[in-house]
């Protein structure tokens, strides 16, 4: 199933046999992003391994480039010369297209630069709010300006980061408050992190203080608070650092297994990971398959005679894997009800509504509000073409539908590129 540019429609084809498969993940995306970022603000030179190279990380890769930071690609992996968060910039202006990750954790790194930049992206990234990320910056000190419409990219972003105490939101994006956390060793004070809503996405924070640590940073979180606090008298190390499996990519070809039968074993997960998506296996356990955790792999199977059961799940701090929630959701014996999902709204598509269209669309019952979905699994599904609102996610949870369901057509399959470049060479093995 070769994918190209040129090709803006493929058709998934139906398994004719169960699953029987054993595969490796590539790495994290969201690991990759952070390690690049902390690699390039140590002193010294560092090793990355085993890390996802996508669109939206070499956005970030190309970023730190055009920020006077010296990187090499060789056969091991990426090697980042870093500059102690000393940022000497040949360019005053960045772009993010719509890496969303990418834009906002440049958001506070550039306040390290020695002059003033611009930061942009594409016409959907002007859409996705970032102001309760630079209200807490302004209040660290910070110098920010809107260039277009307020409380959205494009910004103006000026020299300066003083540090103290901030208020953050977490309801929209938990990215906020990872911006702010990996630059804080430089500023010129400890900065003090105080939510101010509930967070969501939680588990992503962590991926960040983990990743963090390992670099030679420790963040003290409040005893009796959610508050994070970060000197600023000690720096990043570099270090050798390899990157586990992406948990969130591997929840689509979980759930293949889920519901075509079968079994999967993929290599290079991490059991013990800081990664919310890791419950996606506790999920389709509670659903009806098995789970076997190996010291390097994860399997999972389902006996397709038996029956998979619908689930009622808090979803808030793991957005990434509703989409392949939905699909094996779809193929249950009862109805599903997925709740704390509003900032679904705010990624590359409105996530809710997007993917409710495309469930009817094959005749899935759906009822949706801003803050959750119920998923109607109805006996008999016919085929259709998906649209994907240039949403990688849509179109690899869509996919694995395609693996069920007969005639299913996905639309600018080629968006996958942001996140998971090889989802479909990985999809054909299924077939071998």
């Amino acid at each position: 199933m070769e994918v190209t540019s040129e090709k803006k429609i493929i058709e998934i084809l139906p398994l004719q046999e169960q699953v029987d498969l054993e595969l490796n993940i590539p790495g994290s995306k969201s690991i990759t992003h952070r390690a690049f970022i902390m690699a390039a603000l140590a002193n010294g030179v560092s090793q990355i391994e085993n890390s996802c190279l996508c669109s939206d990380t070499l956005m970030t890769l190309n970023a730190l480039k055009s920020m006077g930071v010296k990187i090499e690609e060789n056969s091991i992996g990426i090697t980042i010369h870093g500059n102690g968060g000393h940022f000497q910039v040949p360019s005053d202006s960045l772009f993010f297209g719509n890496s969303g990750t990418s834009l906002r954790f440049f958001v506070t790194l550039c306040t390290l630069a020695d002059r003033p930049i611009t930061i942009m992206g594409n016409s959907q990234m002007y859409k996705r709010p970032i102001g309760d990320l630079v209200d807490a910056l302004l209040e660290l000190g910070c110098e920010i300006m809107y260039l277009k419409k307020t409380g959205f990219p494009p910004l103006k972003i000026f020299p300066g980061l003083k540090g103290g105490m901030c208020h953050l939101k977490g309801n929209i994006s938990s990215q906020y408050f990872s911006s702010i956390l990996i630059s804080s060793p430089f500023a010129q004070n400890p900065i003090k992190l105080q939510p101010i809503s509930e967070i969501r996405s939680r588990p992503y924070i962590d991926i960040t203080i983990d990743v963090m640590d390992q670099f030679g940073i420790k963040v003290q979180k409040g005893e009796l608070s959610n508050d994070l606090h970060v000197s600023n008298e000690k720096q990043y190390s570099a270090v050798k650092y390899f990157v586990e499996g992406d948990f969130s990519n591997a929840s689509y070809f979980f759930a293949a297994v889920a519901i075509c039968g079968g079994k999967i074993k993929i290599k290079g997960l991490n059991s013990s990971t800081c990664q919310g998506d890791m419950i996606f296996l506790d999920i389709l356990r509670r659903m009806g398959c098995q789970v076997r955790i190996e010291r390097d792999s994860i399997q999972l199977s389902r006996n397709s005679l038996e029956k998979l059961t619908g689930i009622i799940i808090d979803m808030g701090d793991c957005p990434d894997i509703v989409q392949s929630l939905c699909i094996v959701a779809s193929f249950a014996s009862s109805a599903s009800f997925i709740s704390n999902i509003p900032h679904l709204k705010h990624k590359e598509t409105d996530r809710i509504e997007a993917t409710a269209s495309e469930l009817r669309k094959i005749g899935v019952g759906v009822e949706t509000n801003s803050q959750s979905m119920k998923i109607i699994p109805k006996k008999k599904y016919h085929g259709a073409q998906i649209n994907t609102y240039n949403d990688h996610r849509m179109a690899m949870a869509f996919s694995i539908m395609g693996l069920k369901i007969p005639n299913i057509l996905i639309e600018n399959p080629s968006c996958v590129e942001k996140s998971f470049p090889h989802f479909f060479e990985i999809l054909e093995k299924f077939y071998q």
